[in-house]
Protein backbone atom coordinates (compact mmCIF):
# COMPACT_ATOMS: atom_id res chain seq x y z
CA UNK A 1 0.00 0.00 0.00
CA UNK A 2 1.39 3.44 -0.86
CA UNK A 3 1.48 6.29 1.63
CA UNK A 4 -1.50 8.55 0.92
CA UNK A 5 -2.44 12.01 2.16
CA UNK A 6 -5.76 13.70 1.42
CA UNK A 7 -6.73 17.11 2.75
CA UNK A 8 -9.54 16.86 5.31
CA UNK A 9 -8.96 13.19 6.11
CA UNK A 10 -6.76 11.45 8.65
CA UNK A 11 -6.37 8.08 10.42
CA UNK A 12 -6.10 6.29 7.07
CA UNK A 13 -6.08 2.49 7.37
CA UNK A 14 -5.71 0.24 4.30
CA UNK A 15 -8.62 -2.18 3.88
CA UNK A 16 -8.23 -3.46 0.31
CA UNK A 17 -6.83 -3.05 -3.18
CA UNK A 18 -7.96 -3.81 -6.71
CA UNK A 19 -6.70 -3.63 -10.25
CA UNK A 20 -7.01 0.16 -10.46
CA UNK A 21 -7.24 1.41 -6.91
CA UNK A 22 -6.42 1.19 -3.23
CA UNK A 23 -9.13 1.43 -0.56
CA UNK A 24 -8.64 3.04 2.84
CA UNK A 25 -10.81 3.55 5.87
CA UNK A 26 -10.40 7.18 6.96
CA UNK A 27 -11.83 9.79 9.31
CA UNK A 28 -13.42 12.80 7.62
CA UNK A 29 -12.51 15.55 10.06
CA UNK A 30 -15.25 18.06 9.19
CA UNK A 31 -17.99 15.50 9.91
CA UNK A 32 -16.10 13.31 12.41
CA UNK A 33 -17.19 10.17 10.59
CA UNK A 34 -15.47 7.12 9.15
CA UNK A 35 -15.61 6.85 5.37
CA UNK A 36 -14.08 4.72 2.63
CA UNK A 37 -11.48 6.38 0.38
CA UNK A 38 -10.97 4.68 -2.97
CA UNK A 39 -7.72 6.07 -4.39
CA UNK A 40 -6.96 5.45 -8.06
CA UNK A 41 -3.47 4.11 -8.68
CA UNK A 42 -2.63 6.76 -11.30
CA UNK A 43 -2.83 10.50 -11.74
CA UNK A 44 -4.87 12.36 -14.35
CA UNK A 45 -2.65 13.41 -17.23
CA UNK A 46 -4.40 16.65 -18.18
CA UNK A 47 -7.42 18.88 -17.64
CA UNK A 48 -9.53 16.79 -20.03
CA UNK A 49 -9.04 13.66 -17.93
CA UNK A 50 -9.76 15.64 -14.78
CA UNK A 51 -13.07 16.85 -16.25
CA UNK A 52 -13.91 13.28 -17.30
CA UNK A 53 -13.25 12.05 -13.78
CA UNK A 54 -15.50 14.77 -12.31
CA UNK A 55 -18.18 13.95 -14.88
CA UNK A 56 -18.08 10.29 -13.87
CA UNK A 57 -18.42 11.26 -10.21
CA UNK A 58 -21.52 13.29 -11.04
CA UNK A 59 -22.94 10.32 -12.93
CA UNK A 60 -22.37 8.12 -9.88
CA UNK A 61 -24.20 10.74 -7.84
CA UNK A 62 -27.30 10.11 -9.95
CA UNK A 63 -27.70 6.66 -8.38
CA UNK A 64 -25.93 6.82 -5.03
CA UNK A 65 -29.11 7.97 -3.24
CA UNK A 66 -30.65 4.56 -3.94
CA UNK A 67 -30.98 2.67 -0.63
CA UNK A 68 -29.14 -0.32 -2.10
CA UNK A 69 -26.30 1.45 -3.95
CA UNK A 70 -23.18 2.51 -2.07
CA UNK A 71 -23.43 6.22 -1.25
CA UNK A 72 -20.81 8.48 -2.82
CA UNK A 73 -20.13 11.65 -0.80
CA UNK A 74 -17.68 13.53 -2.98
CA UNK A 75 -14.44 13.36 -4.99
CA UNK A 76 -11.00 14.53 -3.88
CA UNK A 77 -7.33 14.40 -4.83
CA UNK A 78 -4.34 13.17 -2.89
CA UNK A 79 -1.27 15.30 -2.25
CA UNK A 80 0.31 13.64 -5.33
CA UNK A 81 -2.71 14.51 -7.54
CA UNK A 82 -4.18 11.02 -7.61
CA UNK A 83 -8.00 11.12 -7.83
CA UNK A 84 -10.05 9.44 -5.13
CA UNK A 85 -13.72 8.94 -4.33
CA UNK A 86 -15.14 9.40 -0.84
CA UNK A 87 -17.81 6.81 -0.11
CA UNK A 88 -19.89 5.44 2.72
CA UNK A 89 -17.98 2.86 4.77
CA UNK A 90 -19.90 -0.44 4.99
CA UNK A 91 -18.90 -2.02 8.28
CA UNK A 92 -20.51 -5.38 7.46
CA UNK A 93 -17.97 -6.18 4.74
CA UNK A 94 -19.10 -7.91 1.55
CA UNK A 95 -21.28 -10.88 0.72
CA UNK A 96 -18.16 -12.51 -0.72
CA UNK A 97 -16.57 -12.36 2.72
CA UNK A 98 -19.72 -13.68 4.40
CA UNK A 99 -19.85 -16.53 1.89
CA UNK A 100 -16.29 -17.52 2.84
CA UNK A 101 -17.15 -17.46 6.54
CA UNK A 102 -20.53 -19.19 6.46
CA UNK A 103 -20.78 -21.15 3.22
CA UNK A 104 -23.95 -21.13 1.07
CA UNK A 105 -26.43 -18.49 2.26
CA UNK A 106 -30.12 -19.16 3.09
CA UNK A 107 -32.52 -19.21 0.14
CA UNK A 108 -34.83 -16.64 1.76
CA UNK A 109 -31.92 -14.25 2.35
CA UNK A 110 -30.60 -14.58 -1.21
CA UNK A 111 -34.07 -13.91 -2.64
CA UNK A 112 -34.40 -10.80 -0.48
CA UNK A 113 -30.97 -9.53 -1.57
CA UNK A 114 -31.81 -10.40 -5.17
CA UNK A 115 -34.95 -8.27 -5.29
CA UNK A 116 -33.28 -5.29 -3.62
CA UNK A 117 -30.21 -5.30 -5.83
CA UNK A 118 -32.37 -5.88 -8.94
CA UNK A 119 -34.13 -2.61 -8.12
CA UNK A 120 -30.78 -0.87 -7.67
CA UNK A 121 -29.49 -2.23 -10.97
CA UNK A 122 -32.65 -1.20 -12.83
CA UNK A 123 -32.37 2.32 -11.43
CA UNK A 124 -28.78 2.55 -12.69
CA UNK A 125 -29.75 1.22 -16.13
CA UNK A 126 -32.62 3.69 -16.38
CA UNK A 127 -30.11 6.50 -15.79
CA UNK A 128 -27.64 5.28 -18.36
CA UNK A 129 -25.09 3.54 -16.10
CA UNK A 130 -23.79 0.00 -16.46
CA UNK A 131 -21.94 -1.77 -13.68
CA UNK A 132 -19.90 -4.33 -15.66
CA UNK A 133 -18.44 -6.18 -12.66
CA UNK A 134 -21.22 -7.54 -10.45
CA UNK A 135 -19.98 -10.26 -8.10
CA UNK A 136 -20.27 -11.12 -4.37
CA UNK A 137 -17.22 -8.96 -3.59
CA UNK A 138 -19.07 -5.88 -4.91
CA UNK A 139 -22.18 -6.44 -2.75
CA UNK A 140 -21.61 -4.64 0.54
CA UNK A 141 -23.43 -5.00 3.87
CA UNK A 142 -24.33 -1.97 5.96
CA UNK A 143 -24.23 -1.85 9.75
CA UNK A 144 -28.00 -2.42 9.60
CA UNK A 145 -27.60 -5.60 7.56
CA UNK A 146 -28.84 -4.11 4.28
CA UNK A 147 -27.12 -4.98 0.97
CA UNK A 148 -25.73 -2.33 -1.37
CA UNK A 149 -24.17 -2.54 -4.82
CA UNK A 150 -20.78 -0.83 -5.01
CA UNK A 151 -17.97 0.02 -7.43
CA UNK A 152 -20.01 1.96 -9.98
CA UNK A 153 -17.72 4.00 -12.20
CA UNK A 154 -14.42 2.63 -10.91
CA UNK A 155 -15.08 -0.69 -12.61
CA UNK A 156 -15.43 1.09 -15.98
CA UNK A 157 -11.81 2.29 -16.13
CA UNK A 158 -9.91 0.71 -19.02
CA UNK A 159 -6.23 0.55 -19.83
CA UNK A 160 -6.39 3.86 -21.70
CA UNK A 161 -7.71 5.55 -18.52
CA UNK A 162 -11.01 6.40 -20.19
CA UNK A 163 -13.27 7.21 -17.28
CA UNK A 164 -16.58 6.83 -19.05
CA UNK A 165 -16.03 3.86 -21.35
CA UNK A 166 -14.82 0.27 -21.24
CA UNK A 167 -15.44 -1.99 -18.31
CA UNK A 168 -14.21 -4.69 -16.02
CA UNK A 169 -15.42 -8.22 -15.62
CA UNK A 170 -14.23 -11.00 -13.37
CA UNK A 171 -14.16 -14.02 -15.67
CA UNK A 172 -16.32 -16.33 -13.52
CA UNK A 173 -19.21 -13.84 -13.74
CA UNK A 174 -18.62 -12.66 -17.33
CA UNK A 175 -21.40 -13.33 -19.87
CA UNK A 176 -20.43 -15.21 -23.05
CA UNK A 177 -21.06 -12.30 -25.42
CA UNK A 178 -18.70 -9.98 -23.53
CA UNK A 179 -15.97 -12.64 -23.47
CA UNK A 180 -16.36 -12.71 -27.24
CA UNK A 181 -15.81 -8.95 -27.50
CA UNK A 182 -19.38 -7.61 -27.63
CA UNK A 183 -20.10 -4.37 -25.75
CA UNK A 184 -21.44 -4.56 -22.21
CA UNK A 185 -25.19 -4.00 -21.92
CA UNK A 186 -28.00 -4.18 -19.36
CA UNK A 187 -28.42 -7.84 -20.38
CA UNK A 188 -24.77 -8.55 -19.52
CA UNK A 189 -25.21 -6.94 -16.09
CA UNK A 190 -28.28 -9.12 -15.49
CA UNK A 191 -26.28 -12.24 -16.42
CA UNK A 192 -23.50 -11.33 -13.97
CA UNK A 193 -26.07 -10.66 -11.26
CA UNK A 194 -27.71 -14.07 -11.78
CA UNK A 195 -24.26 -15.72 -11.66
CA UNK A 196 -23.64 -13.89 -8.38
CA UNK A 197 -26.88 -15.17 -6.84
CA UNK A 198 -25.98 -18.69 -8.02
CA UNK A 199 -22.67 -18.37 -6.15
CA UNK A 200 -24.39 -17.20 -2.96
CA UNK A 201 -26.75 -20.18 -3.10
CA UNK A 202 -24.28 -22.91 -4.11
CA UNK A 203 -21.16 -21.67 -2.33
CA UNK A 204 -19.11 -21.99 -5.54
CA UNK A 205 -18.90 -19.93 -8.69
CA UNK A 206 -20.50 -20.95 -12.01
CA UNK A 207 -18.33 -23.27 -14.09
CA UNK A 208 -15.87 -23.74 -11.21
CA UNK A 209 -13.85 -26.99 -11.39
CA UNK A 210 -14.48 -29.80 -8.88
CA UNK A 211 -12.81 -29.35 -5.47
CA UNK A 212 -9.08 -29.94 -5.62
CA UNK A 213 -8.87 -29.41 -9.38
CA UNK A 214 -7.67 -26.36 -11.26
CA UNK A 215 -8.54 -24.98 -14.67
CA UNK A 216 -6.89 -22.40 -16.89
CA UNK A 217 -8.53 -19.12 -17.79
CA UNK A 218 -8.86 -20.40 -21.36
CA UNK A 219 -10.73 -23.51 -20.22
CA UNK A 220 -12.98 -21.40 -17.98
CA UNK A 221 -13.82 -19.02 -20.85
CA UNK A 222 -14.48 -21.95 -23.18
CA UNK A 223 -16.88 -23.54 -20.70
CA UNK A 224 -18.75 -20.26 -20.18
CA UNK A 225 -19.24 -19.88 -23.92
CA UNK A 226 -20.04 -23.51 -24.79
CA UNK A 227 -21.53 -25.39 -21.84
CA UNK A 228 -25.12 -25.04 -20.60
CA UNK A 229 -25.46 -22.79 -17.57
CA UNK A 230 -25.17 -24.68 -14.26
CA UNK A 231 -28.27 -25.22 -12.16
CA UNK A 232 -28.77 -24.66 -8.46
CA UNK A 233 -28.86 -28.14 -6.92
CA UNK A 234 -29.30 -27.62 -3.16
CA UNK A 235 -32.38 -29.50 -1.90
CA UNK A 236 -34.04 -26.52 -0.19
CA UNK A 237 -34.04 -24.39 -3.36
CA UNK A 238 -37.24 -24.72 -5.43
CA UNK A 239 -37.03 -25.81 -9.03
CA UNK A 240 -38.53 -22.50 -10.12
CA UNK A 241 -35.50 -20.67 -8.69
CA UNK A 242 -33.07 -22.99 -10.47
CA UNK A 243 -35.03 -22.43 -13.71
CA UNK A 244 -34.99 -18.64 -13.40
CA UNK A 245 -31.26 -18.46 -12.68
CA UNK A 246 -30.40 -20.87 -15.50
CA UNK A 247 -32.53 -18.88 -17.96
CA UNK A 248 -30.99 -15.60 -16.82
CA UNK A 249 -27.54 -17.09 -17.52
CA UNK A 250 -28.56 -18.12 -21.06
CA UNK A 251 -25.92 -17.84 -23.77
CA UNK A 252 -28.19 -15.59 -25.84
CA UNK A 253 -29.03 -12.23 -24.25
CA UNK A 254 -32.49 -12.24 -25.83
CA UNK A 255 -33.36 -15.42 -23.88
CA UNK A 256 -32.79 -13.69 -20.52
CA UNK A 257 -35.34 -11.57 -18.63
CA UNK A 258 -35.70 -8.29 -20.56
CA UNK A 259 -34.51 -6.10 -17.68
CA UNK A 260 -33.17 -6.16 -14.16
CA UNK A 261 -36.64 -5.22 -12.92
CA UNK A 262 -38.17 -8.18 -14.75
CA UNK A 263 -35.62 -10.47 -13.11
CA UNK A 264 -36.48 -8.95 -9.71
CA UNK A 265 -40.19 -9.57 -10.30
CA UNK A 266 -39.50 -13.23 -11.04
CA UNK A 267 -37.65 -13.48 -7.73
CA UNK A 268 -40.65 -11.86 -6.03
CA UNK A 269 -42.94 -14.53 -7.49
CA UNK A 270 -40.67 -17.25 -6.11
CA UNK A 271 -40.87 -15.60 -2.67
CA UNK A 272 -44.64 -15.83 -2.94
CA UNK A 273 -44.50 -19.48 -3.96
CA UNK A 274 -42.42 -20.26 -0.85
CA UNK A 275 -44.73 -18.36 1.48
CA UNK A 276 -42.04 -15.77 2.25
CA UNK A 277 -42.65 -12.06 2.76
CA UNK A 278 -42.41 -10.43 -0.67
CA UNK A 279 -39.62 -7.84 -0.79
CA UNK A 280 -40.63 -4.56 -2.48
CA UNK A 281 -38.76 -3.87 -5.72
CA UNK A 282 -37.00 -0.53 -5.09
CA UNK A 283 -36.94 1.20 -8.49
CA UNK A 284 -36.76 4.99 -8.61
CA UNK A 285 -39.67 6.86 -10.16
CA UNK A 286 -38.98 7.80 -13.78
CA UNK A 287 -38.04 11.34 -14.65
CA UNK A 288 -40.68 13.43 -16.49
CA UNK A 289 -41.11 12.01 -19.98
CA UNK A 290 -39.18 8.82 -19.19
CA UNK A 291 -40.80 5.49 -19.98
CA UNK A 292 -41.35 3.46 -16.78
CA UNK A 293 -39.05 0.45 -16.63
CA UNK A 294 -41.38 -1.73 -14.57
CA UNK A 295 -44.81 -3.03 -15.43
CA UNK A 296 -46.78 -3.25 -12.16
CA UNK A 297 -47.07 -6.97 -11.40
CA UNK A 298 -50.21 -8.73 -10.29
CA UNK A 299 -50.57 -8.74 -6.49
CA UNK A 300 -48.31 -11.32 -4.87
CA UNK A 301 -49.21 -12.82 -1.52
CA UNK A 302 -47.52 -15.26 0.78
CA UNK A 303 -49.99 -17.91 -0.36
CA UNK A 304 -48.80 -17.84 -3.96
CA UNK A 305 -47.94 -15.67 -6.91
CA UNK A 306 -50.34 -15.45 -9.86
CA UNK A 307 -48.90 -15.02 -13.30
CA UNK A 308 -48.36 -11.36 -14.19
CA UNK A 309 -50.62 -9.66 -16.67
CA UNK A 310 -47.68 -8.63 -18.83
CA UNK A 311 -43.93 -8.59 -18.96
CA UNK A 312 -42.01 -5.54 -17.85
CA UNK A 313 -40.87 -3.25 -20.60
CA UNK A 314 -37.12 -3.05 -21.05
CA UNK A 315 -35.45 0.30 -20.46
CA UNK A 316 -35.66 2.62 -23.47
CA UNK A 317 -32.73 2.53 -25.86
CA UNK A 318 -30.36 5.47 -25.79
CA UNK A 319 -31.30 6.54 -29.32
CA UNK A 320 -34.40 5.99 -31.40
CA UNK A 321 -34.15 3.45 -34.21
CA UNK A 322 -35.14 4.57 -37.72
CA UNK A 323 -38.48 3.42 -39.08
CA UNK A 324 -38.44 0.35 -41.38
CA UNK A 325 -37.20 1.36 -44.81
CA UNK A 326 -36.09 4.79 -43.68
CA UNK A 327 -32.60 5.93 -44.55
CA UNK A 328 -30.32 6.34 -41.55
CA UNK A 329 -29.61 9.87 -40.48
CA UNK A 330 -26.39 11.22 -42.00
CA UNK A 331 -23.41 11.59 -39.77
CA UNK A 332 -19.94 10.24 -39.10
CA UNK A 333 -19.55 6.55 -38.39
CA UNK A 334 -19.51 5.66 -34.71
CA UNK A 335 -16.04 4.89 -33.37
CA UNK A 336 -15.38 1.34 -32.19
CA UNK A 337 -16.21 0.76 -28.53
CA UNK A 338 -13.32 0.85 -26.06
CA UNK A 339 -11.52 -2.27 -24.85
CA UNK A 340 -13.01 -4.36 -22.08
CA UNK A 341 -10.90 -5.24 -19.08
CA UNK A 342 -11.29 -8.86 -17.89
CA UNK A 343 -9.64 -10.02 -14.71
CA UNK A 344 -8.17 -13.46 -15.26
CA UNK A 345 -8.38 -14.71 -11.70
CA UNK A 346 -6.96 -17.89 -10.27
CA UNK A 347 -9.46 -20.72 -10.63
CA UNK A 348 -9.54 -21.29 -6.87
CA UNK A 349 -9.25 -17.74 -5.57
CA UNK A 350 -11.28 -14.89 -7.07
CA UNK A 351 -10.01 -12.62 -4.30
CA UNK A 352 -6.44 -12.72 -5.66
CA UNK A 353 -5.76 -9.02 -5.99
CA UNK A 354 -2.64 -9.32 -8.13
CA UNK A 355 -4.75 -10.86 -10.89
CA UNK A 356 -3.59 -10.66 -14.46
CA UNK A 357 -5.73 -8.73 -16.94
CA UNK A 358 -6.87 -9.51 -20.45
CA UNK A 359 -7.79 -6.63 -22.76
CA UNK A 360 -9.93 -7.49 -25.77
CA UNK A 361 -10.29 -4.80 -28.45
CA UNK A 362 -13.80 -4.88 -29.83
CA UNK A 363 -14.75 -4.36 -33.42
CA UNK A 364 -17.14 -1.56 -34.37
CA UNK A 365 -20.83 -2.38 -33.77
CA UNK A 366 -22.19 -4.27 -36.83
CA UNK A 367 -25.07 -2.88 -38.85
CA UNK A 368 -28.33 -4.77 -38.79
CA UNK A 369 -27.77 -6.83 -41.93
CA UNK A 370 -24.36 -7.92 -40.65
CA UNK A 371 -25.42 -9.00 -37.17
CA UNK A 372 -24.96 -12.68 -37.98
CA UNK A 373 -21.44 -12.60 -39.36
CA UNK A 374 -19.20 -15.62 -39.07
CA UNK A 375 -17.12 -16.28 -36.01
CA UNK A 376 -13.96 -15.68 -38.00
CA UNK A 377 -15.12 -12.13 -38.83
CA UNK A 378 -16.30 -11.55 -35.29
CA UNK A 379 -13.07 -12.59 -33.63
CA UNK A 380 -10.55 -11.26 -36.16
CA UNK A 381 -10.40 -7.84 -34.50
CA UNK A 382 -9.46 -9.10 -31.05
CA UNK A 383 -6.26 -8.26 -29.32
CA UNK A 384 -5.34 -9.65 -25.97
CA UNK A 385 -2.70 -8.34 -23.63
CA UNK A 386 -1.49 -10.41 -20.67
CA UNK A 387 0.62 -9.24 -17.80
CA UNK A 388 2.91 -12.27 -17.49
CA UNK A 389 4.29 -15.20 -19.50
CA UNK A 390 1.73 -17.44 -17.80
CA UNK A 391 -0.94 -15.05 -19.04
CA UNK A 392 0.26 -15.58 -22.63
CA UNK A 393 -0.41 -19.28 -22.21
CA UNK A 394 -3.92 -18.48 -20.95
CA UNK A 395 -4.48 -16.22 -23.97
CA UNK A 396 -3.48 -18.93 -26.40
CA UNK A 397 -5.94 -21.28 -24.72
CA UNK A 398 -8.73 -18.70 -25.08
CA UNK A 399 -7.88 -18.01 -28.73
CA UNK A 400 -7.71 -21.69 -29.64
CA UNK A 401 -10.97 -22.39 -27.80
CA UNK A 402 -12.78 -19.62 -29.66
CA UNK A 403 -11.49 -20.65 -33.07
CA UNK A 404 -11.93 -24.41 -32.61
CA UNK A 405 -15.20 -24.69 -30.72
CA UNK A 406 -17.41 -21.65 -31.24
CA UNK A 407 -20.93 -21.40 -29.83
CA UNK A 408 -22.89 -22.53 -32.85
CA UNK A 409 -22.97 -25.17 -35.56
CA UNK A 410 -21.32 -22.73 -37.97
CA UNK A 411 -18.12 -22.56 -35.91
CA UNK A 412 -14.91 -22.68 -37.92
CA UNK A 413 -13.24 -26.12 -38.09
CA UNK A 414 -9.72 -26.48 -36.74
CA UNK A 415 -6.99 -25.86 -39.25
CA UNK A 416 -3.71 -27.68 -39.59
CA UNK A 417 -2.26 -25.32 -42.20
CA UNK A 418 1.22 -24.38 -40.99
CA UNK A 419 2.36 -20.78 -41.13
CA UNK A 420 5.25 -18.63 -40.06
CA UNK A 421 5.31 -17.64 -36.37
CA UNK A 422 3.95 -14.16 -35.70
CA UNK A 423 6.77 -13.07 -33.44
CA UNK A 424 6.16 -9.33 -33.75
CA UNK A 425 2.37 -9.26 -33.34
CA UNK A 426 2.10 -11.34 -30.18
CA UNK A 427 0.55 -9.99 -26.97
CA UNK A 428 2.96 -7.83 -25.01
CA UNK A 429 3.56 -8.70 -21.33
CA UNK A 430 3.86 -5.83 -18.88
CA UNK A 431 7.36 -5.01 -17.59
CA UNK A 432 8.22 -6.52 -14.22
CA UNK A 433 10.38 -5.56 -11.22
CA UNK A 434 10.06 -1.79 -11.67
CA UNK A 435 12.15 0.15 -9.14
CA UNK A 436 12.62 3.84 -8.32
CA UNK A 437 15.86 5.00 -6.64
CA UNK A 438 17.61 8.32 -6.05
CA UNK A 439 20.74 9.11 -8.06
CA UNK A 440 24.00 10.65 -6.89
CA UNK A 441 22.70 14.03 -8.03
CA UNK A 442 20.17 15.85 -5.92
CA UNK A 443 16.51 15.92 -7.06
CA UNK A 444 16.87 13.07 -9.57
CA UNK A 445 15.61 9.51 -9.58
CA UNK A 446 16.28 6.59 -11.87
CA UNK A 447 13.44 4.25 -12.88
CA UNK A 448 14.62 0.76 -13.86
CA UNK A 449 12.84 -2.46 -14.88
CA UNK A 450 13.37 -5.95 -16.21
CA UNK A 451 13.45 -6.57 -19.99
CA UNK A 452 10.32 -8.03 -21.55
CA UNK A 453 10.71 -11.36 -23.37
CA UNK A 454 13.91 -13.20 -24.22
CA UNK A 455 15.55 -10.40 -26.20
CA UNK A 456 14.48 -11.71 -29.64
CA UNK A 457 11.92 -8.90 -30.10
CA UNK A 458 13.13 -5.25 -29.93
CA UNK A 459 10.61 -3.76 -27.50
CA UNK A 460 10.49 -0.08 -26.67
CA UNK A 461 9.38 1.15 -23.26
CA UNK A 462 7.40 4.12 -22.01
CA UNK A 463 7.82 5.29 -18.43
CA UNK A 464 4.66 6.99 -17.16
CA UNK A 465 4.99 9.32 -14.16
CA UNK A 466 1.87 9.40 -12.02
CA UNK A 467 1.94 13.14 -11.40
CA UNK A 468 0.53 15.88 -13.60
CA UNK A 469 3.77 17.94 -13.82
CA UNK A 470 5.93 15.14 -15.27
CA UNK A 471 5.56 13.75 -18.75
CA UNK A 472 6.12 10.17 -20.00
CA UNK A 473 9.46 9.21 -21.56
CA UNK A 474 10.10 6.61 -24.28
CA UNK A 475 13.34 4.63 -24.41
CA UNK A 476 15.07 1.53 -25.80
CA UNK A 477 17.01 1.15 -22.57
CA UNK A 478 15.98 -0.48 -19.29
CA UNK A 479 16.18 2.67 -17.19
CA UNK A 480 15.28 6.37 -17.36
CA UNK A 481 16.33 9.33 -15.21
CA UNK A 482 13.79 11.96 -14.13
CA UNK A 483 14.21 15.34 -12.47
CA UNK A 484 11.89 15.64 -9.47
CA UNK A 485 10.74 18.35 -7.11
CA UNK A 486 12.70 18.55 -3.84
CA UNK A 487 11.04 16.46 -1.15
CA UNK A 488 8.56 14.79 -3.52
CA UNK A 489 7.89 11.04 -3.60
CA UNK A 490 6.88 10.32 -7.21
CA UNK A 491 5.39 7.08 -8.50
CA UNK A 492 5.91 5.50 -11.93
CA UNK A 493 4.55 2.73 -14.14
CA UNK A 494 6.16 1.25 -17.25
CA UNK A 495 4.61 -0.20 -20.42
CA UNK A 496 6.26 -2.18 -23.21
CA UNK A 497 5.59 -1.41 -26.88
CA UNK A 498 6.14 -4.00 -29.64
CA UNK A 499 7.60 -3.13 -33.06
CA UNK A 500 4.07 -3.18 -34.54
CA UNK A 501 2.74 -0.78 -31.94
CA UNK A 502 1.05 -3.10 -29.49
CA UNK A 503 1.17 -1.73 -25.95
CA UNK A 504 1.20 -3.80 -22.79
CA UNK A 505 -0.73 -3.17 -19.61
CA UNK A 506 1.00 -0.87 -17.16
CA UNK A 507 3.39 -2.49 -14.74
CA UNK A 508 2.77 -2.46 -11.02
CA UNK A 509 3.14 1.02 -9.57
CA UNK A 510 6.60 1.80 -8.13
CA UNK A 511 7.24 4.78 -5.84
CA UNK A 512 10.32 6.45 -4.45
Amino acid sequence: MPSVRVDGFDELEPIGRGGFSYVFSARQRDFNRRVALKVLSFGLADERERRSFERECRAMGLVSQHPHIVTVFNAAFTSTKQPCIVMELYSGGTLGERLKREGPLPVAYVLDVGVKIAGALQTAHDRGLLHRDIKPQNLFISEFGEPALGDFGISTLDDERSISGGGGLTVHYAPPEVLEGAPASPASDVYSFAATLYTLLEGSRPFAPPPGQRQSVGELARRIMLEPPPRVSRPDAPRSLADVLARTMSKRPEDRPPSAAAFGQELQRIQGELGLPVTPLPVASPAPGQIPSVTPPAPVTSQGAPAPAGRPAPPPPPTAAPAPGAAPAPGPAAPPPPPVEIRAVDAEDDEHEDAQTITVARSAPPVEEEERTTREEHTSTRRVVLGTAAGVVCLLAVAVSLLVFGRGEDAAPPTTQPGPPQTLDIPVPAPQNVTVAPTAQDNQVVVAWQAVGDGSVPFQYQVRPKTTDMRPKNTDELSVTFDIEPGSRPCFAVVAISPVGRTSQESSLACL
